[in-house]
């Protein structure tokens, strides 16, 4: 069984569970720190990373509601992404409107799918485990 420790980062004056993946589609590879949200129900990138990484606003439609009761619409697509040296694919929500999520998402339907995640807020740490 893999797993690994990772430190909370400092993103807007709080520490938060972000990990640094990379997501590539066809020739373009992306690094970013990524989000792990316990409360997303769906995964989400940012319009900018998805524009760079040659994402269209079109193919499957969902609209989601964010925990402020903001309604957002999101296109499905899937990406390819490196995380812990391991080769994953993931269905990730590109917003219609710029703004909607500031950054990368990773939410229940895909790496709480993947990994056992462990939350250690007092010591600013989590881990991933395989399950």
């Amino acid at each position: 069984m893999s797993s690994q420790d990772f430190k909370y980062k400092t993103q807007q004056g709080s520490k938060v569970p972000l990990i640094p993946i990379e997501l590539s589609r066809m020739d373009k590879k992306m690094l970013t720190d990524a989000l792990i949200d316990s409360g997303a129900a769906t995964t989400l990138i940012s319009c900018e990373l998805g524009e760079a990484l040659g994402l269209k606003h079109r193919g499957e439609v969902r609209k989601i509601t964010g925990a402020g009761g903001k309604e957002s619409i999101i296109h499905m697509h899937d990406l390819d992404v490196e995380l812990m040296g391991e080769k994953l694919n993931f269905k990730f929500g590109l917003p219609q409107r710029r703004g909607d999520t500031p950054y990368t998402i990773l939410g229940r339907d895909t790496i709480f799918e993947r990994f056992e995640i462990k939350f250690r807020q007092k010591e600013t740490m989590f881990t991933l485990s395989d399950y």
